[in-house]
């Protein structure tokens, strides 16, 4: 059996399942890095407070009270957006453990 071309004017109704899963493979292969990983843009940022949550080792709730006190200087909020620069939160974190406030 000839394997056949497959382009982006394939129409999807013609492919068979096992295409329709090549594809859907090849697509995650190349999938864009996860919103909470840093980008290669020399800063790390993560996003939203589950990004702080992680980054810090915390709960949520944790994660809004350091967002609403230590953390201010390094939070940006746009909108709805929420960017953390990871390496600046670090910092005010260390200060914040090494001050012993809880």
């Amino acid at each position: 059996m000839q394997a056949r071309q497959i382009d982006n004017s394939t129409p999807l109704v013609s492919l068979t399942a096992g295409e329709f899963a090549q594809v859907l493979r090849n697509v995650l292969q190349a999938s864009p890095p996860k919103p909470n990983q840093p980008k290669a843009t020399g800063k790390n940022y993560v996003y939203g407070i589950a990004g702080i949550a992680d980054l810090l080792g915390v709960s949520k709730v944790t994660a809004q009270r350091y967002k609403d006190t230590f953390l201010q200087p390094a939070v940006m909020q746009r909108g709805r957006k929420l960017i953390t620069d990871a390496d600046k939160a670090m910092k005010l974190f260390a200060q914040f453990e090494k001050g012993g406030q809880k």
